[in-house]
């Protein structure tokens, strides 16, 4: 499935040490949507992913999906601010991820906030949209998304379990390696780098679950960015403003990578 990922807002509700999203408050206006809207289609994607940033924090994002609806949706979320628009995510999003690093007290400690908020809630309030998604859209698909890293690295397999036994609605769950790319999570690199040998080593099969190494540099995905680059990684191989020829020569000499994550991911 060609997925194009719109990061329509850098803000978030968190401030994760070992998050590589940039530092600012940009976000994505309604005139630049719609030219990526129309670049998308042009060139035939067939998904859009919204995220972040937290793409839930962004003002417009009601308008921006139904904007989008022509589309196969995909929403990336830490899942605390769902209930808002639990009714317009049901309805358009094929697959949304939620993050979670661990049980409560271990996700609190791995995932930092911008607000005072309790573990319990931390934990509690993303599990809880879960159900509610599944309730209003039985066939709404959901993944889980977890980072691993050297401080939730013994423990990490207690959140699946936790899942298991209390019969949360998962279709998906993948576990993230650490890796200190850039930004904060450059900045906290030592206290969050976990080994591939180790990484490796995590297995789990009572629901399915995929581990993800990524990489160190190039990203496995198309970005576009609040001010219309479009990226892969770190580097920026073409803008949304430039010639359609030029951004189709650049995805598609880039395309076979981004698939094969695609299709492990959403398949």
């Amino acid at each position: 499935m060609l997925t194009l990922d719109i990061k329509i807002t850098n803000l978030c509700n968190y401030r994760c040490e070992y998050c590589y999203g940039l530092n600012d408050s940009k976000s994505m206006d309604e005139e630049m949507f719609r030219k990526v809207l129309s670049i998308a289609e042009k060139l035939k994607f067939e998904a859009i992913e919204f995220c972040g940033g937290e793409p839930l924090v962004h003002p417009k994002f009601a308008q921006f999906t139904e904007l989008a609806k022509k589309f196969k949706l995909i929403l990336r979320t830490n899942g605390m601010l769902i209930e808002k628009h639990k009714e317009i995510i049901s309805k358009y999003y094929t697959w949304v991820g939620v993050s979670l690093d661990g049980t409560a007290q271990i996700n609190h400690i791995m995932r930092k906030a911008n607000v005072n908020i309790s573990a319990a809630s931390q934990f509690n309030t993303p599990i809880n949209n879960i159900k509610a998604l599944k309730q209003l859209n039985p066939n709404i698909n959901i993944l889980l998304g977890s980072l691993v890293s050297q401080i939730n690295y013994d423990s990490i397999l207690e959140l699946g379990d936790y899942i298991v036994k209390n019969k949360i609605p998962i279709d998906l769950w993948k576990l993230y390696l650490f890796r200190g790319k850039r930004e904060r999570a450059k900045e906290n690199e030592n206290k969050f780098i976990l080994s591939e040998k180790e990484f490796e080593k995590l297995h789990f099969n009572k629901i399915k679950t995929v581990l993800q190494k990524g990489s160190t540099n190039s990203g496995e995905c198309f970005i576009v960015s609040p001010d219309g680059n479009i990226a892969l990684g770190s580097t920026v191989i073409a803008n949304i403003n430039d010639s359609g020829n030029k951004i189709i020569n650049a995805i598609n000499t880039r395309i076979k990578k981004v698939l094969e994550n695609k299709k492990t991911t959403y398949s």
